[in-house]
Formats: C-alpha cells, sequence, structure tokens
C-alpha cells in the first residue's frame, strides 16, 4: 500500500486501520468530489519502541493494572529522533493553529469508542503530550478487551492532521490562552454519512463538532437520498429539496429550530442564525460526492466528515471504513405468540440468540449492569434510551459489552440518535459481530423477571431469538424455541 507523498507521511512502520483505509481510499475520495488534508502518521514501530523504552511492555507482562501502564506511557520521554518527527509535523502545518492527533489502531478504520483522539494548539509541546495519551490509551481495558473480543492483533500508530475550522463560529474545541480569553476551533458542519442504504446515500450532519451530536443527537439533522426525491432529480436541480411531499419525520429526522430549518420560501435548509447563511447547498453537495464514492467502491462506504467554506464548500473526508451489507430474510409475524418487538433502525446482520436481557431504565445503574453482567455467560441488553445507552456505553466495562450478543434501544422512531450512537460505537459492535437495535416497544409482559435493582434495571430469564438485516433495515425480537 503506497501512501501519495502529497497527503500522507509515514514515520517508521505500520499505519493501522484509520490511517490504512485513508490511504488505501485516496483516489476515490478525491475523485468523488471531496477533500483531504495532509497527515503524518507516527507508525506503530514508532510506538512500540516508545513502550519498550518507558516500561510499558514490561510493566503489562508483569502484570501491573492498567492504569500503571498507561501513566508510564503519558510520563514517558521522546527519543531525540521523535521529537524531530514531532517539531516536523509541526513545522508542515504551521499554517494551521489546532491540531487533531488520533488513534489509528488494528480495527478502529470505523471508529470503536475504545481508543482516545484529542485536539490541540500547533506547537511540538502540545502534540506531543497527546501523542502519548493517544498511544497510552493502547493500554486501556476496554482497548485490550476490545482487542481480544475482535481477535485482532494489538498495535496503534497515532495520525496528526489540522483540524478543519470555520473562522468566526461560537460553538466549538476551546482553548484558553494565558490572557484568559478563548480560541474557538470548529467546522462549519460536521457528522457521518453512508454511500448507500435502504434509503439511498444518507448524512448526518450537525453544526459545528460532529462529537458534540454524540452528547446531544436532537442538535442536527439526518438528510436520506429518497426523501429528496431521488437522486437523479437531486443532481439535475438541488433546489428540489422541498417541504411538499417530504415530512418532517421522514426528511428531516431530529430536526432543531435552533441549528437548522427548512425554509418554506425557498424549500432550502438554511442555518437559524444571525446572517442566515444557506447550509442546504453544501448538504445536497456532499449527497451528490457520497453518490460518486459509492460508484467507486467496491462495496458500500461508512465515512465521517467535516466541512468549511473558503469562497466554495469544501467537504473533507476524516475517517472511511468498508461497511458491506448481506442479504437477510426476516420475516415478521406480530400476531405470533413468539413475538417480541420489531426494529425501527438496524446496525448489523444475521441471526443472534440469548437466554437472558439486562433491562437498564437509567443511566446510573452501569455498575449495577457490570455486577450482574458477571453472573451470566451471554445475555441480551436492552437500554429505556439512547442518553442511558451513551453514558452507559462510556462507563461499562468493555468485558460487559463483549459478552452481549446484542444490544437493543427501546425509543426508536427518531433515526439521528441511533445514527449517532451507531456511529459513536459501531465499529466496535460490529467488528464483534454484534447487532444494535431501535425499537419502538418490546413486550416484556412475556418475560420472566428475575432480579431487580430498584426500578433503574432488570434481569429477565427469556430466550430470545434476534434476526437483523441492516441492507433491510428489519429486524424482529422472538421467543425462541
Amino acid at each position: 500500500m503506497q501512501a501519495s507523498p502529497v497527503y500522507f507521511k509515514i514515520h517508521g512502520e505500520g499505519t493501522g486501520s484509520k490511517a490504512g483505509e485513508l490511504i488505501r481510499k485516496t483516489g476515490p475520495i478525491l475523485e468523488s468530489g471531496f477533500c483531504l488534508h495532509k497527515r503524518h502518521v507516527f507508525g506503530m514501530s514508532v510506538c512500540f519502541d516508545f513502550f519498550r523504552r518507558c516500561g510499558a511492555l514490561d510493566a503489562l507482562a508483569q502484570g501491573k493494572s492498567h492504569e500503571e501502564v498507561c501513566k508510564l506511557v503519558e510520563n514517558g520521554k521522546f527519543s531525540a529522533s521523535e521529537m524531530k518527527i514531532i517539531e516536523e509535523i509541526c513545522r508542515d502545518f504551521c499554517d494551521h493553529k489546532a491540531l487533531v492527533v488520533r488513534s489509528s489502531a488494528n480495527g478502529d478504520a470505523r471508529g470503536t469508542g475504545v481508543y482516545s483522539s484529542f485536539y490541540c494548539m500547533n506547537t511540538p509541546e502540545n502534540a506531543g503530550n497527546f501523542i502519548k495519551k493517544v498511544m497510552a490509551s493502547h493500554f486501556s481495558q476496554k482497548a485490550i478487551g476490545f482487542r481480544q473480543g475482535a481477535k485482532l492483533e494489538d498495535g496503534i500508530a497515532v495520525m496528526i492532521e489540522p483540524m478543519v475550522v470555520e473562522p468566526g463560529l461560537k460553538g466549538g474545541w476551546s482553548h484558553y490562552g494565558e490572557d484568559g480569553y478563548a480560541q474557538v476551533f470548529a467546522p462549519l458542519a460536521s457528522g457521518y454519512g453512508y454511500t448507500t442504504s435502504i434509503a439511498g446515500a444518507t448524512v448526518g450532519a450537525v453544526r459545528g463538532l460532529a462529537s458534540e451530536y454524540v452528547k446531544n443527537p436532537l442538535l442536527g439533522i439526518v438528510i436520506k437520498e429518497k426523501y429528496a426525491h431521488g437522486m437523479s432529480q437531486l443532481l439535475a436541480e438541488p433546489r428540489l429539496m422541498k417541504h411538499e411531499g417530504t415530512s418532517f419525520k421522514e426528511g428531516i429526522e431530529g430536526f432543531s429550530g435552533n441549528v437548522m430549518f427548512l425554509s418554506s420560501e425557498t424549500g432550502m435548509l438554511e442555518k437559524n442564525d444571525v446572517n442566515k447563511k444557506v447550509l442546504s447547498g453544501d448538504i445536497l453537495m456532499l449527497l451528490r460526492h457520497t453518490q460518486k464514492l459509492h460508484e467507486r467502491s467496491a462495496c458500500r462506504q461508512y465515512f465521517e466528515w467535516a466541512m468549511n467554506t473558503k469562497g466554495y464548500p469544501d467537504h473533507y473526508i476524516n475517517q472511511i471504513a468498508d461497511a458491506p451489507l448481506l442479504k437477510i430474510d426476516v420475516k415478521i409475524d406480530e400476531n405470533s405468540e413468539k413475538f417480541l418487538g420489531k426494529a425501527e433502525f438496524v446496525l448489523g446482520q444475521g441471526e443472534v440468540r440469548s437466554s437472558t436481557m439486562i433491562r437498564i431504565t437509567h443511566k446510573g445503574a452501569w455498575e449495577w449492569l457490570d455486577s450482574v453482567a458477571q453472573r451470566y455467560e451471554e445475555y441480551s441488553i436492552m437500554f429505556s434510551s439512547a442518553s442511558v445507552g451513551i453514558e452507559i456505553f462510556d462507563r461499562v466495562n468493555f468485558d460487559t459489552l463483549r459478552k452481549a450478543t446484542a444490544i437493543i434501544q427501546e425509543d426508536g422512531g427518531n433515526a439521528s440518535r441511533f445514527d449517532y450512537i451507531g456511529s459513536h460505537v459501531g465499529g466496535m459492535l460490529t467488528a464483534m459481530d454484534k447487532i444494535l437495535l431501535s425499537c419502538k416497544e418490546v413486550k416484556t409482559d412475556k418475560m420472566t423477571l428475575e432480579n431487580r435493582a430498584t426500578d433503574r434495571a432488570g434481569v429477565y430469564r427469556v430466550p430470545l431469538k434476534i434476526t437483523a438485516s441492516e441492507l433491510e433495515q428489519r429486524a424482529v425480537i422472538e421467543l425462541d424455541d
């Protein structure tokens, strides 16, 4: 795999999956109309030289705690040659004030939520400190558990790139200088996308940083090709994104008036702020790029993007991964005595079974979930809402997630909430062949409650079978034979 020197400079050997996929797909990305920043990669060989020198590998072999090993990495000292690399990176990006320091480990092309990434100011001291923090995340309990669960080899590289920034925004990543004033860095918009789905090309967008969407999914929108009256018409006439015939529930899911709105006068999406800068044409251009990327790819692609405008909108690809789909036959009979629920949205595919369901209704029950999960070899986990699920994912032990055959979110009906949970942890779940579902309702009255933790959680002993098709966005939850 030859990296273009225009877009990548690799220091040492081994790029990891995130950088590796960007390198491999540079041609299709650019041919589709997307942009790429130049990136430097602190290679796996450089990282492992550092691990050996700081004592992290010996400490891990001796059974030291994850926290102790991570601390050895964060407190380690760079060699003279490593410092030269960091100084070169900062000089190469001298026109950019803010950098993104990102993990690129084996199996994390789509992102897994188990490794760390950071924003920082462009100085060798800042970049060096955050490179060490990213490297340290290789030894976290979740990262080691993920590699074991997904049967991945150890290995991490660090990718450093300039941040996509739109001047003048108020919301974003803030750096406070010695004078106490904050400099704010954020793209005009960012989000995720799929090059195709049952609804055609799909993009999720939020003003500013996509990481804010994970915290509050109602900040943004999800736009699907088929709700834009067909891609062929869209390519011919972008103004066909009309209000008529497109319901808010289907066309602009997760709509929020304080971020974007659909103008009844123009039929276009606009930012609802003082200057009324129109984003609609930019988002529709993103859909066109997405369709072209699909035509140039071997299978469906998942990607993350960011946008700024300098007279012409530039859409940057920050992350990309294969997301192939299989044809799975899902038969749903709601009148069957075995029927428990059907999914509104689906991530993953195939058929899984479990003998136990653990249901969580409060984000504060994550410690109880860790405790009770130790009693069972396998189970399904059901969250009562997206906000509960996000909090649990961030706090729960990885082994608890590893043993789950399926993860079910109960508050179905909002694609933006589900899709952004999927983008936050989708790579981790799909790498281990897990299924993530969103359902409006699951019939717990057909299950036997075995153990309850006040009103926050409960364990149901019930044989379940879940059949899911991400291609058709259909899944059924049934009592197993």
